[in-house]
This record gives structure tokens, C-alpha cells and sequence, in this order.
């Protein structure tokens, strides 16, 4: 039966076992209540000052105490000195255990009963040691034609011994790679100095470079050739296990989420051992994190990233509140930040139903806590973050920068419009997941393409419309206010305060919801789509910037029942129609076709095109295009533009303002393609104008000289007038008369 109780047997046999397996163990035991009833541990430790005060001993006392209580007669206290004698060598260190003596001896019989019973166990451990020490000399000399012998190798030969080494090497793993391959090890010399080493394998097949490894390390000779040193490692490799170098963090297509200080896998968080190896359940193997390595402890300047992705509690706060104070400070602007935020943390499962994913583009004045709100979504993932300027960063870096997570947030700062080309394509194509292409010359010239599977947020005091096609990959968030009463003061200093204790523990309580994710997304995708299409039904939204914002609103309905979110999916929905129409009449007025009216409306208020000359404005109820006669029951307000003469003005004037300018075959199509286009005209005749008057000819007439006007035929590219008003702003009427300001 059990002799001590349930929990305390539990304890004794746990902490033994602890101890054996090199760890310090000590014990809180709890007092008895009333009527000596027991007490739960979650009912007693009420507060952290109870926690604080308790009682906190030795493992080995308190254990030696319990078994002499119950240990009877003589031979059952002989049988507890013995077992107690055994945990206190094991320890393997002098001070404690002359500590541990004064303790014991206390107990029983004083301190020279304990120092004799603690001598003979440490020699029974010595002999055991030698004994095994014997035997795999033996198995290594049978099968490797070597032997260790006082922390070093040595081989039998027929002139005696030979000495290979003056330490020896424990193998602990084979990090795998293709290029990179490298093997750990723990390697001791003749004088008792142990290291930690890693060696590329590179290097384990040269002999001179291996030699340089081993004594850059220390005392550590290799003395032997190379032949003794392949037959080394024949038994290195036999008893070594394999381990795979993590290179990008977050979530792992084999089903494990990879912070820099472990692993989540299935809701469990597996810590890393001393050398980096994270052990994980099920057969999943093995994960190299070098960050965690205590080689590379004292490295600051390496592994900066890896060191502050992580998941640490340091605070008890829920995700709940997080959320709910960020909604509290940025408003509707927070509200969709986090909604993108939470649909980041599983855009493998969104990206495998729409093949896209939105970046969020947070805009604003300088002091409006735009870059503060990116911060904030990052806290929940980074201690700190290492900020990236999209000015001063080379494509290579920001591709480094971007595929360096999955399912995570990445904040790109101080977006601008002058960033060139070559950054906005790359931005364009973290859209559908095209990252960087280049040769690796590692791998026989082969073309590869850096990773994207990360959400990207950019934040800037510049509205991306360089390129309109990247502003429709976004979802675009504006902040415009830049002075707070002090109420909103202190609620954004109280979620800098919650930011600022640390909040990465919280990505671990939003990850669990991957599941429901799983299980959930498509339908709450496609549901979502349609009640957008139906409320946009009228409007001429493209489906792009829809698509985008969908998959903001469709993260919310999948958490809507775990109230886990401060708003629900009705109130996402509206606040997204919203931002829809908005970003869509943004776009309308800043794409190329807009900038194409925009140079027009210029040259006509400068007097560079004509009414008349270059265009013409005609009220009809009917129209002859190629191709088509179109009419309408109303007087209808058609604009014919005069082709040639216009785009070429186009090009020569927005060149010279910076402007991005389309060849002309390009701006051709764009026109003809636009809902504005109605049909080409081949022949309209137009006014010759030139320096701003019109062209006359010397005719003969009736005798005398007379000077008529001029003109000529040319294509016109005929426009919906009034839809040109609506959509670009533009006027390119010429009043003739004094009017009041309409």
C-alpha cells in the first residue's frame, strides 16, 4: 500500500528522478488544514505573497527525512543511507556535499556515518563508471580500431599504443542542409576543459581544416592523419542524431508554429535545450535553433531577430484586453489593424483559398501614431522591433527582411513614392507571394525565389500612388488627427504600458485558433464576398480592392463567437464597405487613366490645347463610332479629343513635371479600355490654333484679299463627357461670359 500518501509518494519518486537527471529539485510542502485535512495547491497559494513565504527546502534532506521516519529497525535505515549516500555523489560536487553531510548528520547518527556512506557510494560509482568505461573500449577497439583512454584516443598497433588525440568528442547532432550541412559537438580534452563546437562539414572531410576547428577552440590536438580521423568518424556519425536548422520562423508546413526560443506545437510550447535542439512530440524530429545556442550566448551582434521573436509571458494579460485597449486609442483604424493582424496569423489557410493576401497600409501626418499602431500589432510577436526604411534599404535586404517569417507581421517604415521601381514591383508581388528571383551560386547557378509568407504592413507619410496597381493590393488605412485631449493621452500611454511589460505571450493564445481557422475561413470567406458584392452591387468597385478587404472582415466572423475581438462582424462589415468606397474612388482618381485627364485639364488651364482645335465638347443624341451608332433619348455631352496631337502633348509635359508617363500605345489602350470610351471617329474636324491663335489662309476674293480660317481632319477619341466630370474631377469647358462661382 502506500506508505506516505498519494502526493508525497508522486514527489519523492519525481524528484529523484529529477535528480538523476542532473537538475537541482526542492520542495514546498503544503501545511495540513483543519482536522488535518489536505489542501490544494490551487485553494492555498491564493496570492503571490502566500507563494513567497512558503517554506522552500532541499530535495535530498526532505526526501531522507520521510524515508527514515518510515525506515523501522536497523536494516531498513541502512537501506536509507545507502540511497540517500547515492543521490548526494551524484552530485558530483564537494562543497554540497559536505553541506548535505551537516544536514543528514542531524537525521541520524551524526556526520562521520554519512561522510563514510557518502565515500563508499561515490566509489561504487567510480568502479560502474570504469566498468562501462571498459566495455565500449572494448566495443571501440573491436569495431573502430580505437580506444579512449584519460580523455583522449589512441589506437593498438604492433609497436604499442598509439595516442590520436588529447581529447575526445561527444556527438550530439547532424544539422542538415544541402550547402550548409554542420555537426555539434561536445568536446573534452585530457585536462577535464569541455566546450560546445560546431563544425561545418566542410570541414570534417579536410584535415587541416579540422585541426584548425578543433585547437581555435582551445587544447584540442588532433595528432593522427586522416585516415584515423575517418574511422573517428565512423563512429561519430553511427551516434549522432539529426536535426534540422530552422531558417524561417513562424508557422511550418509541417504543422508547428517556431518562435526563437522554442516551439509551438499543438498547444504545447517546447523549450530548446542548451545547445538549440528542440525536441518535439509525435516523431516530428528534431529543430536546430542557433539563437538559443549557448555557443553563441555572448554573440549580441548575430541572431538579433531570432532573440526577439518570441513568445515569454512576462505579464498576466489577455488577448482580449490587448485588442480591446487598441481599439480604444486608434478607433476603426485599430479595428481593421487587427482584424488584418489575426488573419496574418493563418495566411497559409487564406492564401491556399484566394491565392492573395492584402497588405496593410497604414497612412498619416508625421505624430498622427501611425508607426506606434504597426509597433503595437508587432509587439505580440517581437520583445523589440528592429525597425526596416523602405528608403534606405536594398531590395536584397527587404526581401531578407520579408521572408524571414510565415504567418507573421512584418512592418516596412517610411514608404514614399520616390522609392523607385525596382521596390514598388517588389511590394506589388509580396501581394500573391512573388518575392525576389536571383541566381544562387551555391547551387549550380539555379534560379530561386526568395520567400513571401509573411503579412507586411507599411506605414508612411505618402499615399502609394505611384503605382496605382500597388495601392489596390493594399488595404489602406488613414490617421489624420495629431492633437489628443488629455483622456486619450493616457489610453494610449496605457497601451503603451501593456506593450511595453510585454505582450508576445498573446501570440500564443491567438495561434490556438488555427482550428477553427481550418475549419471555418472558406465559408466565412465566400459569405463574406457576397454580402460585399451585393451592397456594391451599384457601384463600380474594383474587385481587387473587394477581395482584399473581405478577407479582413472574414477573420472576424470566424472569431465572432469567441468574443475574443472588442466588435463583432456586423460592425467590421460596415467600417469595411466604408473603406471600399473610399479606396476605390481613390484609386479611380489616381491611376494612369486619371493622371492622363489630370496632364489634360493642366494643358488646357495653360493654355497648351485648344476648345475647337485639340477638342471638342457636343451636345448630340446620337453618335457615329467605329464599329456602333449609339444613341440616347436625352441630349447627351460627348467629348472628342484629337489623338495625335494630345498624347503627344501628354507625354512632352508630364515628362517634365515627373509624372509617370505611359508610351503611347499603353495610354492608347488604357483609354479605349476605360468606362468613359465610347468609339474612335476616323474623321472629325478640328480648328488649327497655334501660340494660342487660329491659323488663317489668303484667299482671293471678289478682287480684293481675304484671310479665312483654318482646319484639318483628324481621329477622335470620343468620351462620356459628364462621367469624365464625375470620376476625375476634370472641367474642360471655356465660359465666355462673367458668372457667379457655382
Amino acid at each position: 500500500g502506500q506508505t506516505y500518501g498519494t502526493g508525497i509518494e508522486k514527489v519523492m519518486k519525481n524528484g529523484a528522478a529529477a535528480l538523476a537527471a542532473g537538475l537541482s529539485v526542492s520542495v514546498i510542502e503544503i501545511p495540513l488544514g483543519e482536522g488535518c485535512t489536505k489542501a490544494d495547491p490551487d485553494t492555498w497559494f491564493n496570492s503571490r505573497a502566500k507563494l513567497h513565504d512558503a517554506e522552500e527546502v532541499d530535495f535530498i534532506p526532505w526526501y531522507a527525512a520521510k524515508r527514515l521516519v518510515m525506515a523501522g529497525g536497523t536494516d531498513g535505515q541502512s537501506q536509507v543511507v545507502k540511497d540517500v549516500a547515492g543521490m548526494v555523489a551524484a552530485t558530483g560536487d564537494e562543497v554540497r556535499e559536505k553541506m548535505y553531510i551537516a544536514q543528514l548528520g542531524k537525521l541520524l547518527q551524526g556526520r562521520s556515518l554519512w561522510a563514510q556512506a557518502v565515500a563508499a557510494a561515490k566509489k561504487t560509482r567510480a568502479e560502474q563508471e570504469e566498468a562501462r568505461e571498459g566495455d565500449k573500449g572494448r566495443r571501440l577497439l573491436s569495431r573502430y580500431g580505437f580506444y579512449e583512454r584519460g580523455g583522449c584516443y589512441f589506437a593498438m598497433t604492433e609497436k604499442g599504443d598509439v595516442q590520436w588525440s588529447n581529447f575526445t568528442l561527444k556527438p550530439l547532432f547532424h544539422i542538415k542542409d544541402p550547402i550548409t550541412a554542420k555537426r555539434l559537438f561536445v568536446a573534452r580534452n585530457f585536462e577535464g576543459q569541455e566546450v560546445f563546437i560546431e563544425i561545418k562539414q566542410a570541414d570534417m572531410v579536410n584535415l587541416a581544416a579540422f585541426q584548425t576547428v578543433m585547437e581555435s577552440a582551445g587544447n584540442f590536438i588532433w595528432m593522427a592523419g586522416g585516415k584515423e580521423l575517418t574511422k573517428l568518424k565512423a563512429y561519430l556519425y553511427e551516434n549522432t542524431q539529426t536535426a534540422e536548422e530552422v531558417t524561417q520562423f513562424g508557422w511550418h508546413p509541417e504543422g508547428f508554429y517556431i518562435f526563437g526560443n522554442g516551439i509551438l506545437q499543438n498547444g504545447v510550447f517546447h523549450e530548446g535545450d542548451d545547445f538549440g535542439i528542440v525536441h518535439l512530440d509525435d516523431g516530428a524530429g528534431n529543430y536546430y535553433i542557433p539563437a538559443m545556442s549557448k555557443l553563441y550566448a555572448k554573440e549580441q551582434s548575430l541572431f538579433r531577430f531570432e532573440r526577439q521573436f518570441v513568445a515569454v509571458r512576462t505579464q498576466d494579460l489577455a488577448l482580449a484586453d490587448y485588442f480591446r485597449q487598441l481599439a480604444v486609442v486608434y478607433g476603426d483604424t485599430g479595428r481593421v489593424a487587427i482584424a488584418w493582424l489575426v488573419a496574418t496569423c493563418f495566411r497559409d489557410i487564406i492564401v491556399r483559398k484566394t491565392r492573395f493576401f492584402p497588405l496593410l497600409n497604414v497612412f498619416g501626418p508625421k505624430g498622427t501614431g501611425k508607426s506606434e499602431l504597426a509597433l503595437a500589432l508587432m509587439a505580440i510577436f517581437q520583445t523589440r522591433t528592429t525597425l526596416t526604411f523602405l528608403t534606405n534599404s536594398s531590395r536584397p535586404a527587404l526581401a531578407e527582411t520579408v521572408a524571414q517569417v510565415a504567418n507573421a507581421p512584418v512592418h516596412l517604415e517610411e514608404y514614399k513614392n520616390s522609392i523607385g521601381f525596382e521596390k514598388i514591383e517588389f511590394l506589388k508581388g509580396i501581394w500573391d507571394g512573388q518575392g525576389r528571383s536571383r541566381m544562387n551560386m551555391d547551387r549550380d547557378k539555379r534560379k530561386e525565389t526568395s520567400k513571401v509568407d509573411s503579412g507586411v504592413v507599411i506605414t508612411g507619410q505618402e499615399i502609394p500612388t505611384a503605382d496605382i496597381a500597388l495601392f489596390s493590393r493594399l488595404v489602406f488605412l488613414m490617421l489624420n488627427k495629431t492633437s489628443f485631449s488629455n483622456a486619450e493621452r493616457a489610453e494610449f500611454e496605457t497601451l503603451r504600458k501593456m506593450k511595453e511589460a510585454g505582450v508576445t505571450h498573446l501570440s500564443l493564445e491567438l495561434l490556438n485558433y488555427r482550428p477553427l481557422f481550418e475549419q471555418e475561413f472558406v465559408a466565412a470567406y465566400n459569405n463574406t464576398c457576397n454580402d460585399f458584392y451585393e451592397y456594391l452591387k451599384d457601384n463600380k468597385v474594383e474587385d481587387r480592392i473587394i477581395n482584399n478587404w473581405a478577407i479582413v472582415a472574414a477573420a472576424v466572423k470566424v472569431l465572432d463567437k469567441k468574443k475574443v475581438l472588442p466588435y463583432n462582424y456586423t460592425e467590421i462589415k460596415t467600417i469595411a464597405l466604408q473603406g471600399i468606397i473610399e479606396q476605390n474612388k481613390f484609386c479611380r482618381q489616381n491611376n494612369d487613366t486619371a493622371n492622363f485627364w489630370g496632364i489634360v485639364a493642366y494643358l488646357q488651364q495653360d493654355g497648351y490645347i485648344y476648345n475647337g482645335a485639340d477638342y471638342k465638347i457636343k451636345v448630340v443624341t446620337s453618335l457615329q463610332v467605329e464599329g456602333r451608332n449609339i444613341s440616347w433619348d436625352d441630349p447627351h455631352e460627348v467629348l472628342l479629343l484629337r489623338k495625335s496631337r494630345v498624347i503627344a502633348l501628354y507625354r512632352k509635359y508630364g515628362a517634365q513635371v515627373g509624372d509617370n508617363i505611359l508610351p503611347t500605345p499603353t495610354i492608347e489602350s488604357y483609354l479605349k479600355y476605360s468606362a468613359e470610351f465610347l468609339g474612335r471617329k476616323r474623321s472629325e474636324r478640328f480648328k488649327l490654333i497655334q501660340q494660342g491663335r487660329e491659323v488663317t489662309q489668303r484667299v482671293e476674293q471678289d478682287g480684293g484679299a481675304a484671310y479665312k480660317p483654318t482646319s484639318s481632319i483628324d481621329q477622335a477619341l470620343c468620351f462620356d463627357y459628364a462621367a469624365l466630370v464625375s470620376n476625375y474631377g476634370i472641367n474642360l469647358r471655356v465660359d465666355t461670359q462673367d458668372g457667379d462661382d457655382d
